[in-house]
């Protein structure tokens, strides 16, 4: 039922990522996440028909689901790796 709803929610104005995820240990268990270009953008969707249905289906589920919004403020790739290996290196072994 969720993964349907993927779609509406990808084509969304400022919808920058939106993938459902299962638990391995238990399929019954999802993960939405959703990432959206600004706080408006979310709101937006919010108030939206499409943002609507996922309430409903939220709302109309068996046990009441987890419902989370995290806010990141940067972002990092394997550079975040290196620095932190080059912080630990520089403490281990301090240069004179």
């Amino acid at each position: 039922m969720f993964a349907a709803l993927l779609a509406p929610m990808r084509v969304q104005p400022g919808c920058t990522h939106a993938r459902l995820y299962t638990d391995a240990d238990d399929p019954n268990a999802m993960t939405i996440v959703h990432e959206w270009a600004s706080q408006a953008d979310l709101d937006r969707f919010l108030a939206s028909d499409a943002g609507k249905v996922v309430v409903a289906v939220l709302d109309s589920s068996r046990l009441a689901p987890e419902v989370r919004f995290d806010t990141v403020a940067s972002r990092g790739g394997l550079e975040v790796i290196a620095m932190a290996r080059s912080d630990v290196a520089r403490v281990r072994h301090p240069r004179p």
